[in-house]
C-alpha cells in the first residue's frame, strides 16, 4: 500500500467516524459528558462497527484520536456558547439599569415640575407613587403614562 493509499484510507476512516459521531452526539453539554464518560466504550463500538460493515480492521488509536478531537471541538463550542449567553445577559442587565435610571430621572423631573407648579407636596408624592404603580403593573414605559 502506497503512502497516498494510506492517507486516503485514513481520510475515509476519519470521515466515517465523524459521520457516526455527528449522528450520535449533538452539540450539547449532555452529549459532551456522555462522550467523555463512555469514551472507551464508544471507541470500541465504532471500531467494531467499521469492521462488521466493511471487514476493515481499524486501529483503535485512530478512532480514539478522532473521538478526542471531537471532544475538544465540543468543549470549545460549548464554552463559546456559554460566553455568548453570558455576554447577552450582561448586556440586558446594563440596558435594564439604563432604563431604570431613565425612569428614576423622569420621576425626579416630574416631581420637580410638580413642586415648582405650586401644588401641594403630598399631591406630587401621591402622583409619583401612582405613576410608579401604573408603570410596574401594566408594564408600560413611563413616558406613556400621563
Amino acid at each position: 500500500m502506497t503512502k497516498d493509499d494510506k492517507t486516503y484510507e485514513l481520510y475515509i476512516l476519519k470521515k466515517a467516524i465523524n459521520t457516526y459521531l455527528d449522528k450520535t452526539f449533538s452539540v450539547t453539554e449532555e452529549a459532551l459528558n456522555s462522550l467523555v464518560s463512555k469514551h472507551d466504550e464508544i471507541v470500541w463500538k465504532i471500531a467494531t462497527e467499521i469492521y462488521s460493515q466493511s471487514g476493515h480492521k481499524v486501529e483503535l488509536s485512530v478512532v480514539r484520536d478522532v473521538v478526542n478531537s471531537r471532544i475538544g471541538v465540543l468543549k470549545m463550542h460549548i464554552a463559546t456558547e456559554k460566553s455568548i449567553v453570558h455576554n447577552r445577559l450582561q448586556s440586558q442587565k446594563v440596558d435594564e439599569a439604563r432604563q431604570a435610571s431613565k425612569a428614576k430621572n423622569r420621576l425626579t423631573e416630574l416631581a420637580r415640575k410638580l413642586d415648582e407648579s405650586g401644588r401641594d407636596k403630598s399631591m406630587s408624592d401621591l402622583f409619583l407613587k401612582v405613576l410608579n404603580i401604573v408603570t410596574e403593573k401594566l408594564s408600560v414605559e413611563l413616558d406613556a403614562v400621563t
